[in-house]
């Protein structure tokens, strides 16, 4: 009795193991903020800090090169055949999860599952900040994964990678798997494109230079003889004298300066 009570025990814990991974459960606040404080990535979470982020996660520190992904991004979702993907941000580490199982912050976990369910079978692989898989995907069955959305494996992941991508890209944190990879209003069926040809007409403007020909004209006016000038007598003053507003020559100022016609004489 007492081996077989052994042997239970084994294959509980052994059971309990394997179905941790691949998994994702929750962690920190509101229950658990203490286990929030002193991220080993050093991020900022929220509400411990209040301009922190909520969408965080803590991976196993049995993954291989665990410790290159702090601050790089985890793109997860359901493995059930849903379709809601979480971009979130590595900020610890887990030493008791199993090397493909994630810890999720509890704000994350609650946008794909409800807290009483605990745990779930999720699909995630880690993104750098502009969208390139580091590692992933890991999930326990991915060509089951895959047919669940009419897809073969490589076209899942390319789909989830440009989904993934997508979602980083975007700046938001909650977003839909494609399996096109697209936005939702593509279809993966054959697009018909249409090339609409469009005549440019270069238009050539021809700019005519506009020549001003400044036409000096040539005085046919004759000399004063009685020192009246302007157009009304005929009339230039002598040389160095001015024609005033009055039609009279002279040098002075009241001659050369305010109303000094310069087509008949000379003006200051």
């Amino acid at each position: 009795m007492k081996l077989f009570n052994l042997l239970a025990l084994v294959a509980f814990t052994f059971g309990y193991v394997f179905a941790g991974n691949y998994q994702t459960t929750f962690y920190g606040c509101p229950d658990e903020c203490h286990t929030q404080e002193g991220p080993a990535c050093g991020v900022k979470t929220y509400p411990l800090v209040k301009s922190g982020t909520k969408y965080f996660v803590a991976l196993s520190t049995r993954l291989s090169n665990h410790k290159d992904y702090c601050g790089q991004r985890v793109v997860v979702m359901l493995a059930d055949g849903s379709k809601k993907m979480l971009d979130v941000e590595v900020a610890d580490f887990c030493g008791d999860c199993d090397p493909y199982h994630i810890d999720l912050s509890s704000y994350s976990f609650e946008k794909l599952l409800k807290p009483k369910e605990g745990r779930g079978d999720v699909v995630w692989a880690v993104y750098n900040k502009s969208g390139k898989r580091l590692t992933g995907p890991y999930t326990s069955n991915i060509e089951k994964l895959a047919k669940k959305f009419s897809l073969s494996k490589s076209s899942f992941t390319s789909a989830f990678d440009a989904s993934a991508k997508k979602l980083i890209s975007s700046g938001n944190n909650v977003g839909d798997f494609s399996t096109s990879g697209k936005s939702d209003s593509n279809t993966s069926t054959k697009k018909t494109t249409t090339t609409k040809k469009t005549s440019t007409t270069k238009k050539t403007s021809t700019t005519s230079k506009r020549t001003t020909t400044s036409k000096k004209a040539t005085s046919t006016n004759k000399t004063t003889t009685d020192g009246k000038c302007a157009q009304k007598n005929g009339r230039s003053c002598h040389t160095g004298e001015c024609c005033s507003e009055y039609g009279y020559c002279g040098t002075s100022k009241e001659y050369c300066s305010k109303g000094c016609q310069k087509e008949f004489g000379h003006c200051w």
